[in-house]
């Protein structure tokens, strides 16, 4: 179908680190089918290299709310993408936990981490050091 060619072609300008052919790539497959997961993805992702980070996190809320890819929220690996298997739903909230970080919406990233990432983590919003804490937490991931 048209749809997974220009999504095939975003994951392909991802891979080569072209970044703006594969954000419109995505953006054509995502504006012809809002539900198209996989095109979500790849575009929160190119986002998140791109440096622009609240388009990476609005890319990821529509994947929140649509989840027609069986999209696990739970940070856990069983969403695989089916060309590149390092693509999980854990990497993915990993990403949007770091655009939070670095938006600056710190309370956000913590959310990820906790809920999502690391229920068991020692990072403590109250700490003097916390966004330091909170970003080597994030990095270890």
């Amino acid at each position: 179908a048209l749809l997974d060619i220009y999504n095939g072609l975003g994951w392909s300008y991802f891979k080569t680190h072209k970044l703006i052919l594969s954000l419109s790539n995505f953006s054509i497959a995502i504006g012809a089918d809002s539900g198209f997961t996989d095109a979500s993805v790849g575009y929160s992702i190119a986002a998140f290299e791109q440096n622009e980070y609240d388009q990476a996190i609005r890319a990821f809320n529509t994947i929140a709310r649509i989840d027609s890819a069986l999209f696990n929220l739970k940070g856990t690996d069983e969403y695989v993408f089916s060309h590149d298997v390092s693509v999980t739903s854990r990497k993915v909230r990993k990403i949007i936990a770091l655009c939070y970080y670095y938006s600056g919406m710190f309370m956000e990233s913590y959310y990820q981490l906790k809920n999502f990432l690391d229920p068991f983590t020692n990072v403590v919003p109250t700490s003097k050091d916390f966004c330091n804490e909170l970003l080597t937490a994030l990095e270890k991931i």
